[in-house]
């Protein structure tokens, strides 16, 4: 076979120069994976497994996550110390920005030398943290220039952190809170009384004046402050006397007053709840029926106006703010006034303006029946079922 003739099996001209340029590249792309993924795990937090957003320096010479060793720090591993996530030896506390490591972060993954699945999450999320750090300072200005809802959203960020990346600084947020108090903002008030009552924010605790924040609070309207106060006379906390009455009227304007600021949580209103079925049941039965709870407002309110209870003359007449002899003292002068007089009266009140207009609630009459059940004073009961009786009679002739 002469040199010029080309054996049966052999490829075509230029073929192996292709295969050999591929294998090349093969090579090529498998030395750049090889060079990319060590850098990246070099970089990798120990503990999350992921590019630090916020890298620092631990005591064991490791580059670590913030949230993540500051979390693992604040565990009690032994009664030795804490030790290393990754060496296991006792290490100290103290952290120190790797700012560093972060820059330089920054301009590989520019170049793109650092590439991969990992390092797209970690871009996507430097780029979104950039994106709130300009939203923080647009809240900021509009907060300077008094918007009601940017303060307040930057006073409970900063009470409480955000997902987004604004960490706790109470100090911060009483700022913003007094803002929002300064425009008589009832959330803003009651959360920098929570501040001075809980010391958060500042020197010490102040219970004196949290209260009377929270007391500022409660009159502009705020459901949690109403509540709390509320709470603290139930149970004679921040140097408030236990007094149960003073405690269900708290609890009441809670309920009833607050429709413009519902700003306390669930487990605050299970307490009223409780505190309701326990010592104001009659209350709390109107609680659990919205249209009682409307009606008992409205009585409230017509006992405001007509403050004394109204009976029935020797005619059956309904009368309204007759004469009568001061109430008599409690046999018990320790026991806490039944506030089933002030709904009796509330009704009677209701009932009374009621007939003067000429129209009369069926449901009026209802809840007197179910407070002359239900009341264990006499007195109540009587009178109760007086004026069902007697808004029963004149239902019937109104029919008629």
């Amino acid at each position: 076979m002469s040199a010029q003739e080309t054996p049966p099996n052999a490829p075509a001209p230029g073929l192996n120069k292709r295969k050999a340029e591929g294998e090349a590249q093969t090579e090529l792309s498998e030395d750049a994976s090889s060079v990319s993924d060590p850098m990246v795990a070099e970089y990798l937090c120990p503990i999350t497994q992921e590019l630090p957003i916020e890298p620092v320096l631990a005591e064991d010479g490791r580059c670590y996550e913030r949230d993540a060793i500051a979390k693992w720090l604040s565990m009690d591993h032994s009664t030795a110390g804490t030790r290393s996530p990754v060496t296991n030896e006792l290490m100290g506390k103290r952290l120190v920005p790797a700012t560093q490591v972060k820059n330089m972060l920054m301009h590989l993954t520019e170049r793109g030398i650092l590439q991969g699945e990992t390092v797209d999450k970690w871009r996507a999320t430097m780029e979104k943290k950039a994106e709130y750090a300009e939203r923080i300072v647009h809240l900021d200005t509009k907060a300077k220039a008094g918007d009601i809802v940017a303060i307040r959203y930057l006073g409970f960020g900063y009470r409480d952190g955000t997902k987004e990346g604004l960490k706790v600084d109470h100090k911060r947020a009483n700022h913003y809170f007094a803002e929002g108090m300064a425009q008589k903002d009832p959330r803003c008030t009651t959360s920098l009384a929570l501040q001075h009552l809980d010391g958060k924010g500042v020197p010490k605790k102040n219970p004196a004046y949290g209260a009377a924040l929270m007391m500022r609070g409660a009159m502009l309207g705020s459901e949690h402050a109403c509540a709390y106060i509320g709470w603290a006379y139930a149970n004679g906390q921040h140097d408030f006397p236990r007094d149960r009455l003073l405690a269900t009227m708290w609890y009441r304007k809670a309920m009833t007053e607050c429709d413009g600021c519902h700003d306390t949580g669930p487990a605050f209103r299970k307490t009223i709840g409780s505190w309701a079925w326990t010592n104001d049941r009659e209350w709390w039965s109107a609680c659990t029926n919205p249209r009682a709870m409307k009606l008992l407002k409205a009585a409230e309110k017509a006992a405001r106006e007509a403050p004394q209870v109204v009976v029935l003359d020797e005619d059956e007449t309904i009368v309204a703010n007759p004469p009568r002899d001061p109430d008599p003292a409690p046999a018990n002068p320790d026991a806490t006034p039944s506030s089933t007089t002030t709904v009796a009266a509330a009704l009677a009140a209701a009932a009374a303006m009621g007939n003067r207009d000429g129209t009369i609630n069926s449901s009026i009459i209802n809840a007197a029946r179910g407070l002359a059940l239900s009341s264990r004073d006499p007195t109540v009961s009587t009178l109760a079922n007086a004026i069902a009786q007697g808004l029963s009679r004149a239902t019937d002739g109104e029919s008629r």
